[in-house]
């Protein structure tokens, strides 16, 4: 039994939408440029339970683009806020070569959740 992790190093420019005035909703889209940092393959075999981990990292993509997309919530908390965000990041270029017959993207769905404490903010 195997499994492949790749990480890649992602900055996502988007262009948002809000709208609201006490809780802000937001919606917005663009597009992500990555970078591959590292690639892990590891083997377990089921009767020894033995692992074992390389990598083929020769084999992927080093640069990697494609869209985002993301829509929040900011929800006020007295003088604190509450922030939820879902992104989706959907690459549009096959980033693995070795795949035979197919193509390897990436998409990534990402949630976040964040607390502002009170205090003065711009």
């Amino acid at each position: 039994m195997g499994n492949s992790f790749l990480d890649y190093l992602v900055l996502p420019v988007t262009v948002e939408f809000k709208f609201g005035s006490k809780k802000q909703y937001y919606f917005g889209s663009g597009g992500f440029v990555g970078y591959l940092l590292k690639h892990q393959l590891k083997y377990t075999e089921l009767l020894s339970g033995y692992t074992q981990t390389n990598s083929i990292i020769e084999n992927f993509e080093r640069f990697d683009f494609g869209a985002s997309f993301t829509a929040g919530v900011k929800i006020p908390l007295g003088k604190s806020f509450l922030s939820i965000q879902a992104e989706d990041h959907l690459g549009l270029v096959n980033i693995g070569d070795y795949v035979m017959d197919g193509v390897l993207k990436t998409n990534s769905l990402i949630l976040l959740i964040g607390f502002t404490p009170p205090g003065k903010y711009p």
